[in-house]
């Protein structure tokens, strides 16, 4: 089975990952939250998690972070849309099942639906790559299947037209 995190294991880990900054964390200028591609798969399985649960999750998340980096934003990124046919035709590995684990780009969709309810309520930046990807074009000019390495994971030339969209606005200077 796949080993991609779902909201639920990014929940545990969060801490140790800000226990990690040591006391640097007025260096963090923002958190980036993309998550839940893989809490989208099939029920039954080991990495989904349903939908009122990722809010959940998401709102957990999104709280540790404005508690322990209140002078830094949180953003976050809903998942972008899958190339379903290349996911049906990738197995994880030679003989195994494919990467779809029934993930579709309409469940994905709820899961983006349901992120960008936490951010509006949470007076977070959202990053709409669900949105943007839904057309297959993010950027003029590039295909969003093509810019999948297996139909789910980013490649380099994905991530690089991700970096570039709209950064949240700088924290206000301390008093």
């Amino acid at each position: 089975s796949s080993r991609g995190y779902n909201s639920f294991w990014l929940k545990q880990d969060v801490p140790g990952c800000l226990a990690a900054l040591s006391n640097d964390c007025t260096s963090v200028v923002a958190a980036v939250v993309m998550i839940g591609t893989h809490d989208a798969v099939q029920a039954g399985s080991t990495q989904h998690v349903p939908v009122a649960d990722y809010v959940e999750n998401l709102r957990d998340i999104v709280s540790t972070l404005k508690l322990q980096l209140p002078s830094s934003e949180v953003v976050l990124l809903t998942a972008p849309c899958i190339h379903e046919g290349r996911l049906r035709q990738e197995p994880v590995l030679p003989g195994k099942p494919t990467r779809d684990q029934g993930r579709t780009n309409a469940k994905l969709g709820q899961y983006a639906t349901a992120m960008r309810a936490v951010a509006a309520e949470s007076d977070c930046v959202c990053i709409d790559l669900h949105r943007l990807t839904s057309k297959c074009e993010l950027i003029e000019g590039l295909n969003w299947a093509d810019l999948l390495t297996d139909g789910l994971s980013l490649n380099q030339a994905a991530n690089a037209a991700v970096t570039p969209l709209p950064p949240p606005a700088p924290p206000p200077p301390p008093p």
